[in-house]
């Protein structure tokens, strides 16, 4: 009896392939955004505009940063932007290259964004938004709506 397993061209493998890409990006992008950007926006709002105090900036002062205020606004703005954009697959590609990028900063600074947020789920983020870069967001995304070539 011989196996026969999907070849990369049969609709199955296809099909199953979208799929696992789409819960990749769901995967990091939505706990990203809800554990880290979401709550993490409201205190920088509130830093920005009712100018109260924020422990992400203390902590950014205390490392030394020059403009901790700026570097953690960016930081949670970024955190936020990227989470949508892996999400919604646009820009795959490179939102999972600058998201990477952030999360390694994240691990090398060690500033305490949630209580949730150590060096083992850094490190998860890290390997699933690496992921994304080598395979792109898949057939169910934004990025394939709009870039596939449309017959004239």
């Amino acid at each position: 009896m011989e196996y026969h397993s999907d070849s990369p061209s049969s609709p199955t493998w296809a099909i199953s392939n979208d799929l696992g890409l789409l819960i990749l990006r769901l995967g990091v992008g939505g706990p990203m955004l809800y554990f880290q950007g979401w709550h993490q926006s409201f205190r920088a709002w509130a830093f920005v505009w009712e100018k109260k105090s924020w422990s992400l900036v203390e902590q950014f002062n205390e490392l030394g940063f020059a403009m901790p205020g700026f570097f953690a606004t960016t930081v949670t703005l970024l955190c936020v932007v990227l989470s949508f954009a892996v999400i919604f697959a646009v820009y795959t590609r490179i939102s999972a290259f600058l998201l990477t990028l952030l999360i390694t900063f994240l691990l090398v600074v060690t500033v305490e964004i949630s209580g949730s947020l150590n060096a083992q789920t850094l490190l998860l983020y890290a390997g699933m938004s690496f992921t994304l870069i080598f395979t792109g967001a898949g057939r169910i995304s934004l990025d394939y709506l709009l870039t596939r070539k449309k017959p004239l």
